[in-house]
């Protein structure tokens, strides 16, 4: 009858954290991309807003329409801030994961 490997335990329990490991980095790794996603889609719809104010102005805006316009590229930039935030943490926690699983 073979032996078993006295250390099999131990090298169990080192693959399964491993393993548990590469399985959070994919999460957070993910999570980064959705992140970044999003705040690519913030910045792209202020651009396109500011466009759209650009050619209001040209036809003329009045004072309540101008009022509108900046209120909400005032929200877009607290989201857009709000974003960015979130992506720094996901990286951290992307370097975090990498580290775990290293």
């Amino acid at each position: 009858m073979a032996k078993p490997f006295p250390l099999q335990t131990l090298l169990d329990l080192a693959h399964n954290r491993s393993d548990a490991a590469a399985l959070d980095l994919g999460v957070v790794n993910l999570r980064l991309r959705q992140t970044e996603a999003r705040l690519q889609l913030l910045l792209d719809y202020r651009e396109d807003y500011q466009a759209r104010l650009a050619r209001a102005i040209q036809s003329g805006l009045d004072s309540a329409g101008w009022r509108n316009y900046c209120e909400f590229l005032d929200q877009l930039e607290a989201a857009i801030a709000q974003q960015r935030k979130l992506l720094e943490t996901s990286r951290l926690e992307v370097e975090t994961g990498r580290h775990n699983w290293q």
